[in-house]
């Protein structure tokens, strides 16, 4: 089986549209957009962002998972969430995924992000299974 990456344009859209299915097309507009969600705190008085700062890592995976616009963020995301659940808890693989989002910050202007701290902080109350 080949493996086949195809640029996002108007010609791929337009294909992919007449054939019923649509590329999955990730802008660098939505990733930075991504990394803001995901380093800036949460603010303001919606009650997502309520949760958001009173349970980051129990409210996060479900409310970022909606917000999110990339397959690159929606992905650490979900292997976050993956990592920190008690059946394959992976402390070593989290941690690395935080400093990840770390990194794309700082690209990004952000000295910190909450996201990869409210990881952290997780991984910090809760001691691994055994």
């Amino acid at each position: 089986m080949h493996s086949l990456t195809l640029k996002c344009g108007l010609a791929v859209a337009a294909t992919f549209a007449a054939l019923g299915t649509l590329p999955a097309c990730n802008s660098p507009k939505d990733e930075a957009a991504d990394v803001a969600l995901l380093c800036e705190p949460p603010s303001g008085d919606d009650t997502s962002s309520i949760m958001l700062r009173a349970y980051p890592a129990a409210a996060g995976y479900a409310i970022l998972d909606e917000r999110l616009k990339s397959s690159r963020w929606k992905k650490w995301m979900a292997d976050v969430d993956t990592r920190l659940s008690t059946k394959t808890y992976d402390a070593q693989g989290a941690t690395l995924r935080a400093d990840e989002l770390d990194a794309a910050g700082k690209s990004a202007g952000y000295p910190s992000c909450w996201a990869s701290a409210a990881v952290r902080r997780f991984m910090e109350k809760r001691p691994p299974p055994k």
